[in-house]
């Protein structure tokens, strides 16, 4: 099956509107673009790795123009009960950040599982995400729970109470004000700091 087929809704364009980057359900690639006569390169670069899951399998990829270089992922859980994602180390419900800046051109692509600065844990789907411009600050919207009904009737389409989530900046400051669910249930969690891992492939 070719790459593009299987490309889905992450998608972002580098500042110099040089390389272009999406995203499948396991990996983020990178090409090469040229803007001007709208060509994109045949060959690929993968800059993060490991990241599939049945359930929620759509990666947004916003690149963070506070912090140049920096892409950051979400990775939903594989469904609406996800014991896994009770365990940090399955990359399951999470949103993560990856310095792609200082990654070479024969470099390993990231591992999601293991790599980068883990920004929260218990995130359901929180595929909308946003840099706030001034001060940099991280926010999600989350898609909650489906199959939500209320007095025999289904809310879960029209339910306008969804969290917004804020997640703190990329500088590891210490300001931090979010809530996730680790099994993706009603069940919250103050997920403290920034939790950083290698930060470089090998």
């Amino acid at each position: 099956m070719p790459l593009r087929s299987k490309l889905n809704h992450g998608i972002a364009l580098s500042p110099d509107g040089k390389t272009l980057y999406a995203s499948t359900v396991d990996k983020v690639y990178a090409w090469s673009y040229d803007a001007i006569e709208g060509v994109v390169n045949d060959s690929n670069r993968t800059l993060v790795a490991n990241m599939s899951n049945t359930g929620h399998t759509t990666r947004t990829l916003p690149l963070s123009n506070k912090k140049p270089g920096i892409i950051l992922v979400s990775r939903g859980s594989a469904a609406n009960i996800d014991q896994d994602a009770a365990r940090q180390e399955t990359g399951h419900s999470q949103l993560r950040a990856f310095d792609i800046g200082n990654l070479g051109e024969n470099s390993q692509p990231f591992d999601f599982t293991i790599h980068g600065t883990m920004l929260e844990w218990g995130l359901r789907n929180s595929v909308g995400i946003a840099e706030e411009p001034v001060t940099g600050g991280i926010w999600t919207v989350e898609n909650s729970a489906d199959q939500l009904r209320r007095n025999g009737v289904d809310i879960h389409r029209d339910n306008p109470a969804e969290e917004l989530n804020f997640h703190g900046y990329l500088d590891n400051s210490a300001e931090k004000r979010s809530r996730g669910v680790t099994t993706a249930t009603q069940t919250a969690l103050r997920c403290g700091q920034p939790k950083t891992f290698q930060t470089k492939a090998a």
